[in-house]
């Protein structure tokens, strides 16, 4: 047939598929579909059933028609579906979703053509590889979008076009749990699409993933995985990921966050795979407060080697194209604190040059096993630099910063702060030591090594050092220190003690400021006094301090009048 088709509406309070369902526009011949319009003024629910337009394999000459839904609530049970799919010439249709309060996709259920294979929920677009066409879009909009027990939204590129993006918009709450996925991949000629979540209050991932990937037989680029939102919490092995394995670069990782982000056994990672030709694009991370512990880590890798061939298992690349692997980049600017627990940061390349990591924050606090390093395995290629900069940065136990080379220039460290302190921490300990006897040594090691060796510029810490005096050999008796210690006024005539009031000035700036009834003049005296505070013993309440008040000798006491009977 050679035509378009007038598409499929449907409007009511609720609509509900079950028990394998379906609502279909295809196109098997020559022409458009209209695709499928669903609105629902409470909510719409599939259960082991889907709905799904396509462009036929073999006889389909157009464009696959769009799914859209407008809703309450949308829930995806049982291995139910939303498909965009083209297997033919001509381009698959977008799948728009607006529920205002929430969308699930949980369960698995019998696959549509085979009941002994269960499938999970998913919202999918797909450029099949006996297509030519570009992937459909996915744009989701609503408050609260929940996606379990293996449940995914995916763009996929197999044939020959460009894969959809996708994109979330305004969640209160984004959650992946039970290894749900949000996934744009290539395994065409093509790019990836991107994935995109804006204005989201809580994202959270545990056990589960959102990654954009060039598979080993993709020929374009990775999408770009960009998340705005208040908090990101990433727990139980859950991973942010871009990475590449065919001809083409990995996608950039933007990570926007208000307020904080938490990495607990989980990572945030861009990766060059071994048979891929292309390089490893930045993370960029900025958040008001960051915290790695317990096996998290931010890395950016390159498994590239130098010349891949048949005989190795590699897939050969193409001649004319440009034999790079680099790692990439890595830059977290974070407002207050950097905190990491027995976490990593770190760039590695196995042949190629290594990426820069570049941290700015308030504080960087390293505890445990916790290392910042670039590192280059083999080959001329210098490592990459590391620039930390902080009002302070203290690495305590194990943790180390280190930039090598082993066959290149050792990339260089700048500290760029006012404190820096690292336990057991020697400049020239490390300095001839094998890098790979540096980390388990329980000693903050620095280190820049490689066939030419990198610059590590440490603040100037002297000024700490020389401020700091011996402690008195002589123990403090705090019984009497409690016991005794009140102030009486002088009697011998030559001075007075003065009240003055409440409140009032300190003397200059840096001074203490003034108590509620401070003296002229108060001098100790070595007679016995006939007063409460004598006679106090220990386990009756302490007196608090009633003010500052100033000795013969210039010298300021917190305490208080003593009281007599």
């Amino acid at each position: 047939a050679t035509g378009n088709s007038g598409g499929i509406v449907i409007a009511a309070r609720e609509v509900q598929l079950r028990d394998r369902s379906q609502i279909s526009s295809a196109v098997a011949g020559t022409g458009n579909s209209q695709g499928v319009s669903i609105t629902a003024g409470e909510r719409v629910t599939l259960s082991n059933s889907i709905v799904v337009t396509e462009v036929v394999e073999g006889t389909g000459n157009g464009n696959g028609g769009d799914i859209t839904i407008t809703t309450g609530s949308l829930e995806l049970r049982d291995g139910s579906a939303l498909l965009a799919d083209t297997e033919n010439i001509g381009n698959a249709g977008n799948i728009t979703i607006d529920a205002r309060d929430s969308i699930v996709l949980a369960g698995v259920g019998p696959n549509a053509t085979n009941s002994d294979i269960l499938v999970p929920s998913q919202i999918s677009t797909t450029v099949e590889s006996t297509a030519t066409g570009n992937g459909g879009d996915i744009a989701i909009a609503t408050h609260r979008l929940t996606l379990r027990d293996n449940a995914f939204i995916t763009s996929e590129l197999s044939g020959t076009g460009q894969a959809g993006d996708i994109t979330i918009i305004n969640p209160r709450l984004l959650q992946l749990r039970e290894g749900a996925v949000i996934a744009a991949s290539t395994g065409g000629q093509g790019n990836a699409g991107d994935i995109v979540v804006q204005n989201a209050e809580t994202v959270s991932l545990r056990n589960s993933t959102i990654s954009t990937t060039v598979n080993s037989d993709g020929v374009g680029q990775g999408g770009r995985i960009i998340i705005d939102a208040d908090v990101l919490e990433l727990g139980d092995r859950a991973r942010i990921t871009s990475s590449t394995s065919g001809e083409g670069d990995t996608g950039v990782i933007q990570l926007r966050i208000d307020d904080s982000i938490s990495i607990s056994n989980s990572s945030i990672s861009s990766e060059v795979t071994e048979t891929a030709n292309g390089q490893g694009r930045d993370i960029t991370i900025r958040a008001d407060e960051l915290s790695l512990d317990t096996n998290a880590f931010i890395s950016a890798r390159s498994f590239r080697r130098v010349a891949p061939s048949s005989d190795n298992g590699f897939r050969r690349v193409s001649s004319t194209a440009p034999l790079r692997g680099d790692a990439g980049n890595i830059q977290v600017t974070v407002n207050t604190v950097l905190t990491m627990d027995d976490s990593d940061i770190t760039t590695q390349a196995e042949a190629f040059a290594g990426g820069e990591i570049t941290i700015r924050a308030r504080d960087i606090r390293l505890f445990g096993d916790s290392d910042i390093t670039s590192n280059v395995q083999s080959g001329a290629e210098g490592g990459g630099n590391i620039t930390l900069t902080a009002d302070s940065i203290l690495a305590f136990d194990d943790s180390d910063i280190l930039a090598f080379a082993e066959d290149g220039v050792g990339g260089n460290i700048t500290f760029n702060t006012p404190a820096f302190f690292g336990e057991n921490f020697n400049p020239d300990a490390s300095a001839n030591d094998p890098v790979n006897t540096l980390d388990g040594n329980d000693r903050v090691d620095i280190n820049a090594t490689g066939a030419v060796d990198g610059v590590i510029t440490l603040p100037d810490v002297s000024f700490i050092q020389n401020s700091l005096n011996d402690l008195p050999e002589g123990v403090i008796n705090t019984e009497s220190l409690i016991a005794n210690s009140c102030v009486v006024r002088n009697e011998d005539g030559s001075s007075t003690f003065v009240i003055t009031g409440t409140g009032g000035f300190p003397a200059r700036p840096s001074s203490m400021d003034a108590s509620d009834f401070p003296t002229g003049d108060v001098q100790s005296t070595s007679e016995p006094l006939n007063n409460q505070d004598a006679r106090w013993e220990m386990g009756e309440p302490i007196i608090e301090a009633q003010g500052v008040y100033q000795l013969p000798n210039g010298e300021l006491v917190v305490s208080h009048a003593c009281r007599y009977d």
